[in-house]
């Protein structure tokens, strides 16, 4: 577990320091996207905010296996977007689409949750992530990640 704690506190401090932040989703998108390039160990990374802005990158499944998966909750005067987007190693858009229908809330998230909960760094019991509908468990630190 000590690369997904390694990688879960430089997120912190990064985002303490505003160096990453969710008011820069391209920028959190690609520092994940490292992230996950140096950690093969790691599944993905992701970042929620208390008005529902997530951020989430993953390793890819099913028929975009290779590839990593980004999705991006965007939310602006109210209005919410989610946006997906497969990467190649290189970082090139391979596809990308809109899931209007996707109602995934971080706040509602036991990660979340219990890292607002604690404001300390956390470790989940197991539950099923709501992606990739298997079970796991999550790093978290308080301040939405």
């Amino acid at each position: 577990m000590s690369p997904a704690e390694a990688a879960a506190d430089l997120t912190q401090r990064l985002a303490n320091h505003q160096v990453v932040t969710s008011t820069t989703p391209h920028i959190l998108e690609r520092y994940f996207f490292e992230q996950l390039q140096i950690y093969p160990q790691i599944s993905g990374l992701y970042y929620g905010t208390a008005d529902a802005r997530f951020y989430y990158v993953s390793r890819g499944v099913g028929d975009h296996k290779g590839l990593l998966r980004t999705k991006l909750i965007h939310v602006k005067n109210g209005q919410r977007r989610v946006e997906l987007l497969w990467r190649d190693e290189d970082y090139k858009l391979v596809e990308q689409k809109y899931t209007p229908e996707d109602a995934f809330d971080p706040r509602t998230r036991p990660w979340y949750a219990q890292a607002q909960a604690a404001q300390k760094l956390v470790w989940t019991n197991p539950y099923v992530f709501y992606s990739a509908h298997t079970p796991g468990i999550d790093h978290r630190q308080p301040g939405g990640r």
